[in-house]
Formats: structure tokens, C-alpha cells, sequence
């Protein structure tokens, strides 16, 4: 018989914890799943309306997180849809899922999506739901789903229950990001992408710090050329925090925005790189680039290193003279290596991660649940 799962998540805005929510709900067809968005809707809303899944938009403001009103539509929302599973995601929601669980006996999961939170990044609500959470852990939930090695050690570490971990990587839909065609390495210019929107974690200040550091090396434009994408990534925010000369590193730039389709890109570019300094747990933009055969250069954040494994090059600091010495490396890489490599990872992400192995996983969760 099919469960009746609810999700609580913020919003559906573009992000890693979304898009596996959207991953799970599109593909599950064992249960019937209900989604609560606790703001507003967001850009992935579209994908689950056009599969006909149920679902409902608090639209609360911040600082109206732990109202006493919204709590009671939730309540209501949980007994008008018969909800016998609540399956939160991230911390706020975690409490709040905990909480009205609690009230009407129901059946918790909790999902926990980063490792580290920073102070002036992450929200003043996620702090103290990440504290409140730490005794909840032994009370409420019957799993804690992490999504990596990286995020279930960090949490275990601070005291989240341990006798409930269960970690489920991201699942990646190896019929979308795939190689399109055979994969080559052109002598000159080396395309080198980054895919990643404009923020402080995304450490955008390595990248540009690097480009410096290469062309004093007499590496010019033409033999590496940089591939932006992301949110928010144009040129005067870039330049708002370099604090060079913009102008001499720039023509090794080329700015494309925010992109809807991530599998062209990654087809389109040699290696992906991934700059992050903190809070990553699973770097959804190393295993889709693998999946394309698209090789890594990633700094050591979260399980970055678990998922790139022997397929490509880690970071072991943030240090632009490490990555400049990879990136020397790759400009004269030999095409027959780069075709095994790029074959090897694309064949590791395909038997770890894919979006079957991600959903059995949760199927097996929500079976065991009586």
C-alpha cells in the first residue's frame, strides 16, 4: 500500500536539497508524496505541478518561522491530507517537522544537506534550528538521512543522534548528464567551466587569483580560457572583488550567466572547477560534470574527494599556487589520457550515484516505516 508522505522544505528555489526533492517526488512511484514549501514557491514549483504532485505555499515571512499561526495551518494540512510520513529537509524545517510530528504521532525523517555553517552567511534561523536540533535528534526522528560521509560526520560530531544516521548520496539522471558525444581534448585553448552562482562560499576570489598567478607563468588567452556560469556572474561582480587590475585577467574570461541547460555546458568544457570553501556536502556539479565525462579540479570540500576519487585532481588548500600547478598541468595533458580519464569518471558516477540507486534508497527508508 502507498505511503502518504509530506515534505517540508523552505521554498523550491534552485538548489541541492530541491532538486533531489524534485528527483525523488518525480520518480517515486511507490508512494504518494505532498510538498510544503514553507516561503514561496520557486523555480523548480513548474516541474512538480506539470506531474500533477499535490502540493502547498505557506508564503511566511523569515522572522514568522515558528508562529503559532502557521503551525496551526500545518496541523491542518497534515490531518486533511492523512499524512502518515513527514520527511523534513534542511534545519528549520527539521524542527518545525518535529515538532508538529510530535502533536499528531506521526512518522519522521530528517535531511540534512550541508556540513559546515558560517556565521554572516547562513542565516541567525538555521544557527539556532542546527542547536535545537542537536537534543531533538534523540526524540523525534526515526532516520537522519545526510546526503554525504562529510555531512553526517560533521553533524555527529557536534551530537546528532548517531544510532539514526543513514547516509543517501544525491542521485544523478545519467539520461540527462551524459557524454553527447566523444570526448576530446583540443591542444589549444584548454576550456576550463565553472558552474556556480556569485557568492563568498563559492570562493569565485580563488579562480580569478589563479588567472594572475598563470599568466605570470606566460600563459596567455590562448592557450586557457575560463567558462562562468551561475547566478548573478557578470563582470562588475567579479571585478567588486578582485583587487587587481580586472582588465589584464579578463580576456581569459568569458561570462555566461545563469544557464538552463547544465549538460550542454558541461559537454562544452574540458574540466569542470569547483572553487568552495565551506559548507558544501555534496558538490552536485562534480558528479553531473563526471557524468558528462567532464574531469574535476575541486578544492577539499565536503565529499569532493569520496566522489572524484581517481578521476581527476583535488585541491589540497585554497591556495592559488596549487591550482595554478594543476592547471600548467592539464594546458599540456595528453589526449589519450584525458579520453581514459574522462571515460573513467563518467563510468564511476554512473555505478555510485545515479538517480536509481538514489530513490531505491529512499524507497527502502519509507518501507520500513509501519
Amino acid at each position: 500500500m502507498k505511503k502518504r508522505i509530506l515534505h517540508i522544505i523552505y521554498s523550491l528555489e534552485t538548489g541541492g536539497a530541491e532538486e533531489s526533492l524534485v528527483k525523488l517526488v518525480t520518480n517515486d512511484n511507490l508512494n504518494i508524496h505532498i510538498i510544503l514549501m514553507l516561503t514561496n514557491g520557486g523555480i523548480l514549483l513548474d516541474r512538480i505541478k506539470k506531474r500533477n504532485i499535490k502540493s502547498y505555499c505557506l508564503n511566511l515571512r523569515k522572522n514568522f518561522i515558528f508562529s503559532p499561526y502557521y503551525f496551526i495551518k500545518i496541523l491542518k494540512i497534515i490531518s486533511q491530507e492523512e499524512i502518515q510520513i513527514i520527511h523534513s529537509w534542511m534545519y528549520s524545517s527539521d524542527v518545525i517537522a518535529s515538532l508538529v510530528g510530535f502533536l499528531l504521532n506521526k512518522k519522521i525523517i530528517w535531511c540534512v544537506r550541508n556540513t559546515t555553517l558560517k556565521l554572516g552567511s547562513a542565516s541567525i534561523t538555521s544557527i539556532i534550528s542546527r542547536l535545537i536540533s542537536i537534543p531533538f535528534s534523540y526524540i523525534f526522528p526515526l532516520k537522519i538521512i545526510y546526503c554525504s560521509e562529510s555531512a553526517k560526520n560533521c553533524h555527529e560530531r557536534i551530537g546528532y543522534n548517531k544510532r539514526i544516521s543513514k547516509k543517501i548520496s544525491n542521485g544523478i539522471d545519467c539520461e540527462i548528464f551524459k557524454p553527447l558525444k566523444k570526448r576530446t581534448l583540443k591542444l589549444q585553448p584548454i576550456k576550463i567551466g565553472m558552474a556556480a552562482r556569485f557568492n563568498k562560499q563559492k570562493n569565485h576570489l580563488l579562480l580569478l587569483e589563479t588567472i594572475k598567478e598563470i599568466q605570470n607563468h606566460k600563459i596567455n588567452k590562448s592557450q586557457v580560457k575560463f567558462y562562468l556560469a551561475g547566478r548573478n556572474i557578470n563582470r562588475e561582480n567579479l571585478k567588486s572583488i578582485y583587487k587587481g587590475n580586472f582588465d589584464e585577467i579578463s580576456p581569459y574570461i568569458t561570462f555566461l550567466g545563469e544557464l538552463s541547460d547544465m549538460a550542454v555546458f558541461y559537454n562544452s568544457v574540458d574540466f569542470s572547477l569547483v572553487c568552495s570553501t565551506y559548507g558544501e556536502a555534496f558538490p552536485n556539479v562534480i558528479a553531473e560534470s563526471m557524468a558528462c565525462g567532464t574531469p574535476c579540479i575541486s578544492t577539499n570540500i565536503g565529499d569532493a574527494k569520496i566522489i572524484i576519487g581517481k578521476y581527476g585532481f583535488l585541491l589540497n588548500s585554497f591556495n592559488k599556487q596549487e591550482l595554478s600547478a594543476i592547471i600548467l598541468k592539464i594546458i599540456r595533458f595528453d589526449p589519450g589520457k584525458f579520453l581514459k580519464l574522462s571515460q573513467d569518471a563518467q563510468k564511476s558516477v554512473e555505478s555510485k550515484y545515479s538517480l536509481n540507486k538514489m530513490i531505491k534508497n529512499y524507497q527502502k527508508i519509507y518501507s520500513l516505516i509501519k
